[in-house]
């Protein structure tokens, strides 16, 4: 069963308004006040809540580090668009 059911991405408005909750509360209350978030996440989120607050809250992730070779990712962007603008399949 390749289905990913179950799987649930939260927003980082969301996070910030659960790891506030649970310092005051703690992360069971948090839990139960919130239902979805499992106590891990939340244990996960409360010790990254600096990068968290630095985000922008329309994304759902958290994506900090930068390439490692940043020339290839740039050759490999423009190869990619260019080829889709000749109608290739990428």
């Amino acid at each position: 069963m390749g289905s990913k059911e179950g799987r649930l991405s939260y927003s980082i408005a969301f996070k910030i308004e659960v790891v506030n909750y649970a310092e005051k509360h703690g992360n069971r209350a948090a839990e139960k006040r919130f239902g979805s978030p499992p106590t891990e996440m939340i244990r996960e989120w409360t010790k990254k809540r600096r990068d968290l607050i630095k985000a922008d809250e329309s994304k759902k992730n958290l994506r900090s580090c930068d390439p490692k070779w940043p020339k290839l990712e740039e050759y490999v962007k423009n190869w990619i668009i260019c080829h889709r603008k000749n109608g290739i399949a990428v």
